[in-house]
């Protein structure tokens, strides 16, 4: 049975995976005959020792610096211990992911990347009433964690191209400008020099008395 729809569905479906006590009709139904559980005597041996569990699966990670795969994968693991008096209830919670990447050249597309990534495990206790060690469920939790990449098209980047070369222009004109006047001020200056004529009698003519 797949996880789907989230915790809080009515429509809710999820994994449990049970650690029990070895049974032949049940071992022969999952690997056919040939297969035998082993004595009472040589499973209490096992489970007095309180033999460790280790239950792996898949988690995921994201690192959307990865173009091409931003949704990492690794192996994940939960450790308990077998307990001859008590079985333990691990409620595995797992959140979804949604990457939507806007990677168009010409035009805008968008493509979705969808997964999902461990939260945390509820795990409980119980009295051993019956032959059960372990419980795992699987659940989807009603959370999404969501990321968007954007990528520039072509259009966006002849724009940016056309801006930048709006201000560049921009720019050069205003250094221009400065230059010209400072090439007018010392030609001003120069014929000034050349003509033996001061600056202070231009601005202050002499007076001429009849």
């Amino acid at each position: 049975m797949a996880l789907a729809h989230g915790t809080y569905n009515p429509q809710n479906q999820f994994y449990t995976l049970t650690l029990i006590k070895c049974e032949q009709n049940i071992l022969n139904n999952i690997l056919d005959n040939g297969f035998t559980c082993k004595n009472d005597e040589e499973i209490e041996k096992i489970v007095n020792k309180g033999g460790v569990i280790h239950f792996n699966f898949i988690d995921h990670y994201v690192d959307i610096l990865k173009y091409k795969e931003p949704i990492k994968k690794y192996i994940n693991q939960i450790v308990n211990i077998i307990d001859k008096d008590n079985h333990s209830i691990h409620n595995i919670n797992l959140n979804t992911i949604l990457i939507t990447t806007q990677n168009g050249i010409l035009f805008t597309n968008y493509e979705n990347s969808k997964s999902y990534y461990y939260d945390r495990n509820d795990a409980y206790i119980k009295l051993i009433n019956d032959n059960i060690y372990t419980v795992y469920y699987l659940w989807l939790k009603n959370k999404e964690d969501y990321y968007e990449r954007i990528y520039k098209t072509m259009a966006d980047v002849l724009s940016s191209i056309g801006g930048v070369s709006n201000a560049i222009i921009f720019i050069a004109q205003f250094i221009n400008k400065i230059i010209n006047q400072y090439t007018a001020l010392k030609d001003i200056k120069s014929i000034l020099n050349s003509s033996n004529l001061n600056i202070d009698e231009i601005d202050k003519p002499k007076k001429v008395f009849s």
